[in-house]
């Protein structure tokens, strides 16, 4: 496997030498056979994040596919760091400068043949409404106080045009109306 990432780095270098040419996945193995070094930056999944062999590579990093909530909407009020969640700080991941960033998995509900636990995944859900997780992450981003949830009862207007849309597309052709 080696070899053959080699190969892909120096292909990578010779048809654009402008971009760093990266390595995903590359927490395993660990050790002496490690792959991560063998390009200009290393992508690790998940517990990549936390393996002390990939603490401060000496190259760029990513962590990518770290955590997610598995939820239903409105879902859970939970940002979902996973692996990153050992070492927060102020309510996020610690930002190391030797780390280029992280990437959540996922950002969008999906189908999959696994189960519905791994189909509900997102932060956003089928319907690209969000979900409780991203709108507790955006908060905390913008520094703003908590979401005030809906209460019970019977709506008496929707100003939002993607929630029109999809009640109306739910409709059947015959009682479509915008009104």
């Amino acid at each position: 496997m080696s070899a053959l990432l080699t190969k892909e780095v120096t292909l990578a270098h010779q048809l654009d030498p402008t971009r760093p040419a990266g390595i995903g996945g590359a927490q395993r193995p660990q050790g002496s056979g490690r792959i991560d070094k063998l390009g200009d930056v290393a992508g690790y999944n998940g517990d990549g994040a936390t393996l002390s062999d990939f603490q401060n590579p000496g190259i760029p990093s990513v962590v990518t596919e770290y955590g997610s909530v598995a939820a239903t909407r409105p879902g859970a009020y939970d940002p979902g760091w996973g692996n990153l969640s050992a070492t927060l700080t102020n309510g996020f991941p610690t930002e190391y400068a030797w780390r280029s960033g992280q990437a959540l998995w996922c950002a969008f509900d999906h189908g999959s043949v696994g189960s519905t636990k791994l189909e509900t995944m997102g932060i956003v859900d089928y319907f690209r409404l969000p979900q409780a997780s991203l709108v507790l992450v955006s908060q905390r981003l913008r520094q703003c106080g908590a979401a005030s949830w809906p209460a019970s009862g019977t709506p008496a207007a929707c100003n939002s045009p993607r929630i029109r849309l999809i009640s109306w597309l739910w409709m059947a052709p015959t009682t479509r109306s915008w009104s």
